[in-house]
């Protein structure tokens, strides 16, 4: 159940956050957490592939001190991990973790090394939710920084049992 709630078009609506409006406004913006709405295109770009998550949740991670780098064949990307493929639980667990760090060092921004070190995944899981996402045309649309502390307690709310 929680699962489809995550992934769901109503998620972006109703996730905590504030809008980004586009991709180049991304560097002015401190946060960690983005969602969007994603497409990916295969070798016949008139036609979209698809996606297994279109909403991701990325906790965002620099590349030489860039959120939004180039890559060798000339194309923009943002990466880091999407944290959609981990069940709630150990999603409020990474993201108290991430608050520590951050209350610690405002201002702070994550390498990769470093978000593996925090997380603390299982081998060969960073290779399943590391992602990287190209922003160019409208692959990448409605991007929304997500407040870590709000989106934690969503989640502590979503655990806890019905009565």
């Amino acid at each position: 159940m929680a699962r489809k709630i995550y992934s769901s078009l109503s998620f972006r609506r109703n996730t905590p956050g504030s809008s980004v409006g586009s991709v180049k406004r991304l560097s002015r913006f401190t946060g960690h957490l983005f969602t969007f709405s994603y497409k990916s295109f295969g070798p016949n770009r008139r036609r979209p592939r698809r996606n297994t998550d279109e909403q991701p949740l990325l906790l965002l991670a620099t590349k030489d001190g860039e959120q939004i780098w180039k890559a060798d064949n000339g194309q923009r990307y943002i990466w880091g991990f999407n944290l959609n493929y981990l069940p709630a639980r150990k999603r409020a667990e990474i993201l108290r973790k991430m608050s520590d760090k951050i209350n610690k060092t405002p201002g702070v921004t994550f390498t990769f090394k470093q978000m593996l070190d925090i997380i603390d995944l299982t081998p060969g899981t960073e290779k399943r939710l590391f992602r990287k996402y190209d922003v160019r045309g409208s692959k990448l649309r409605y991007l929304k920084q997500v407040d870590l502390n709000t989106y934690r307690d969503y989640l502590d709310r979503s655990q806890r049992p019905r009565t």
